[in-house]
């Protein structure tokens, strides 16, 4: 089931904030058109297309009209602020491989504030927009496109790709990074453009902060798609989790006859109560039936599914080997799907969830199951002889304050760690 609006044209606006753990290629290559800012052209893991160019005053005249001596001149300039290969693609620019190339336009600014004060948005303090926004601008002006922004920072103020004097300002006197920041925001609140790709954070797994804005489904997907995993911080305001978790407490002291426990496997022996939005109507209205999580699920599966809400208790207790689920599984070999979210603080030593990538059926079949009558589930040593044998198979440990949110595919192998300490409460939505 396709996430885009059909009768659009889907443009990615590319920034200039470089990631280097995780993976954007596949990403970014999905959208059918981008507009590059500046010098973030393609193959830098910024997606690979060839597209559209929008270039500062400066850079445009660098590459496009600059005589020799200014050039030279304008190119030391350049080295104090970034790196010798990175200016070479200044030198290089070849306007004949864009579709089309834009030159900054500085009285934007003028036209951007007027049409945001006609929306009733707060407007930009500056004398001229930066690049990016520039490009933004032109965008809001097309009726028939949906934008999506990349690289682009929601709080404080990144470094761009390239560049190496630390000690120099991103930013000129020119431009209120603060006030371009707060539109952005406001413009993907009220959905004229989509920002999720800016509260992306740079590790090997997709993780977005959701401190600045709430995501929407389409790139969360997108990444579901590629990773199978996608985890969420700062969904949740502090006091929603802690009240959550003073739920989920209350629940497991009034319903003793509920508690699941399951030894199996050598591990698991957690406390489980399952359906606990039937006795929570605080959970079931703020977790349960979140409405992004739905949408989600019903999207990734292409189909409305039912679901369960799953409290659990894992406590470290000397001499016993716990975690939650048992060993290395699959919950189902074609299609399972769940949202967990911790009520405590969660490291490597108090049972965090465990995830291979590329480790679903798609990827490398049907490893040798523990029994031949249930064969989602596998050894130690089977999953230990898949991550040494394939190397797109990676061991990743989910850890993370209160109220961190995973979102998986859970026909990827996975599992909840030994505890070594500590407690870790929390809630799993199954979609089946």
């Amino acid at each position: 089931m396709s996430v885009f609006e059909k009768l659009k044209t889907n443009y990615v606006v590319i920034g200039s904030r470089p990631y280097y753990n995780i993976h954007l290629n596949g990403i970014l290559d999905i959208f059918e058109k981008n507009i590059r800012c500046n010098m973030s052209l393609p193959n830098h893991n910024n997606g690979t297309k060839i597209d559209e160019q929008f270039l500062n005053v400066h850079v445009f005249e660098y590459t496009m009209n600059c005589d020799n001596g200014n050039k030279s001149q304008r190119r030391k300039e350049y080295l104090e602020m970034f790196t010798d290969e990175y200016v070479k693609e200044y030198d290089n620019f070849d306007i004949t491989r864009w579709v089309k190339v834009y030159r900054q336009n500085n009285s934007d600014i003028h036209f951007m504030n007027k049409w945001l004060k006609e929306k009733q948005i707060p407007p930009i303090k500056e004398n001229a927009l930066r690049v990016g926004m520039n490009a933004i601008w032109m965008l809001l002006n097309i009726n028939d496109v949906n934008i999506y922004i990349h690289g682009f920072s929601l709080q404080g103020d990144h470094k761009k790709r390239g560049m190496i004097n630390e000690n120099m300002k991103n930013t000129s006197h020119f431009h209120d990074v603060v006030t371009e920041q707060r539109c952005l925001i406001n413009l993907h609140n009220l959905n004229y453009l989509d920002a999720t790709l800016c509260s992306l954070e740079d590790h090997h797994i997709p993780t977005f902060d959701c401190g600045n804005i709430k995501p929407k489904k389409e790139v969360l997907l997108f990444f579901l798609k590629q990773f199978g995993i996608v985890t969420l911080t700062n969904f949740y305001k502090s006091d929603v989790i802690a009240e959550m978790k003073n739920e989920l407490l209350r629940v497991f002291q009034e319903q003793k006859k509920a508690i699941q426990i399951l030894d199996k496997e050598g591990c698991s022996n957690d406390e489980r109560i399952f359906n606990i939005e039937k006795e929570s109507k605080y959970i079931k209205d703020t977790f349960s039936n979140n409405i992004l999580f739905n949408i989600i699920a019903k999207y990734y599966t292409g189909r409305p599914l039912k679901k369960k809400t799953l409290a659990n208790k894992l406590i470290y207790e000397p001499g016993k080997r716990k975690n939650s689920g048992a060993g290395w599984h699959r919950d189902n070999h074609d299609m399972q799907f769940k949202c967990l979210m911790y009520l405590t603080d969660v490291t490597e030593k108090n049972g965090n969830f465990q995830f291979i990538t590329n480790s679903s059926k798609r990827h490398i079949g049907y490893p040798t199951p523990r029994t031949s009558s249930y064969n989602t589930r596998f050894a130690d040593s089977t999953v230990d002889t898949i991550l040494n044998t394939n190397n797109d198979c990676q061991l990743y440990n989910v850890v993370g304050k209160a109220g961190t949110l995973v979102i998986a595919d859970t026909t990827y192998i996975h599992r909840g760690n030994i505890i070594e300490e500590g407690e870790r409460l929390a809630l799993t939505e199954y979609f089946i």
